[in-house]
């Protein structure tokens, strides 16, 4: 599975904390700055962010992928209206009740979700198809 992480740096617990409830290896991290200029666009910045993952189209749909959102949640809000665009559905992943579990939150133990440094929660994963 490859995490895209568009927050804060994940450590090594965090990550093996990852592959554990998800039952996959994590094979690579692809780090993407989600700095955003609050004098342009907001829509054309998350584009360009996500295409800097360098994801076909078909990645997007096909490969297994967990996703860090920005912390800002503007920046998340319209970053999920573009993964809906660029996977053709929309993420079966639904936050309900997010609990902290060490330095992430996970959603009734199954789906992870990211939490702020100051373990206030959010849904900051999302569980994108796997194959």
């Amino acid at each position: 599975m490859k995490i895209v992480n568009f927050s804060h740096p994940l450590t090594k617990k965090q990550m093996q904390q990852v592959a554990a409830i998800t039952g996959q290896e994590v094979e690579e991290i692809i780090e993407v700055s989600s700095q955003i200029d609050p004098n342009d666009s907001l829509s054309p910045q998350i584009e360009k962010m996500l295409d800097l993952t360098n994801f076909s189209i078909g990645d997007w749909q096909t490969l297994p992928i967990l996703i860090n959102l920005p912390a800002l949640n503007v920046s998340a809000a319209v970053m999920l209206a573009h993964l809906h665009g660029r996977m053709g559905y929309s993420s079966s992943a639904k936050c309900k009740r997010c609990r902290n579990v060490g330095p992430l939150a996970w959603t009734d133990g199954l789906f992870p979700c990211g939490i702020t440094a100051t373990t206030r929660s959010r849904c900051g994963v999302v569980p994108l198809r796997s194959s």
